[in-house]
């Protein structure tokens, strides 16, 4: 397990390089506005960076609340087996599963709402007309939410409640996973956009994770697998080492 680094800083160098911008670089430290991190203005994008840092695994205050969320589903004939040891939403009814998941993201859900208000802010005090924002998830030490239902969650709570974010990158950071059965460490990378909203361009997200991938490699010292939008049924056999 290599030494863990400052996930912000090395992608603010990320941005950098590709030709973004980095707001901090260009306003003051007290802003009169709530900024986004970034703007590439090539990719008329507004994008903001969300580290998940809070193992919520064990929360309190969502063990606390679990015998009487099963007794709930079985009440509703939903299960019938006495409570596990571990829940897992993949491993649930759908029902079941789904309401677990958000259950587990709610604690996402605030870092979502106040990058929904820095982008709009951003687009605002900058005049960025017609730009599109995007929310840059990197999960550095929640384990509650396995990949592919972190990945789950975002589309889903994203494309109902957050009107300026219209895409959406997360990934694994300083927090390894196994894909798939193979049982290599490995960081999961997926890029999630919605039908009805503009989609950021190929070539853009391509050389975003590219980069990514190299900086990080060129930190720890151990290749990042490019492998894009993985499968999503050997993300749900993925978790986090």
């Amino acid at each position: 397990m290599h030494a863990r680094f400052d996930i912000e800083k090395e992608f603010h160098q990320v941005v950098r390089g590709i030709g973004g911008t980095v707001v901090a670089d260009t306003i003051s430290k007290s802003p009169s506005f709530n900024n986004a991190d970034y703007i590439f203005h090539e990719h008329k994008t507004v994008a903001e960076l969300k580290c998940l840092t809070e193992d919520k695994f064990s929360a309190k205050t969502i063990t606390d609340r679990v015998p009487a969320l099963w007794q709930r589903w079985r009440d509703n004939g939903w299960v019938t087996d006495p409570v596990p040891k571990v829940l897992a939403a993949d491993k649930l009814p759908q029902q079941c599963g789904k309401e677990l998941i958000h259950l587990v993201g709610r604690s996402i859900w605030k870092q979502l709402e106040k990058a929904n208000k820095q982008i709009k802010a951003t687009i605002q005090e900058f005049g960025l007309e017609g730009y599109t924002g995007m929310v840059i998830v990197a999960n550095t030490n929640n384990r509650a939410l396995p990949p592919a239902a972190l990945i789950y969650y975002l589309f889903d709570v994203l494309r109902k409640n957050f009107s300026a974010i219209e895409s959406f990158v997360a990934f694994s950071a300083n927090l390894p996973v196994t894909y798939g059965n193979s049982g290599v460490p490995t960081h999961f990378w997926h890029e999630g956009y919605f039908e009805d909203t503009p989609k950021p361009s190929s070539a853009f997200l391509k050389e975003l994770h590219l980069r990514w991938a190299e900086q990080y490699s060129s930190i720890v010292g151990v290749p990042f697998v490019v492998d894009e939008n993985m499968d999503m049924q050997a993300l749900w056999k993925s978790q986090y080492m």
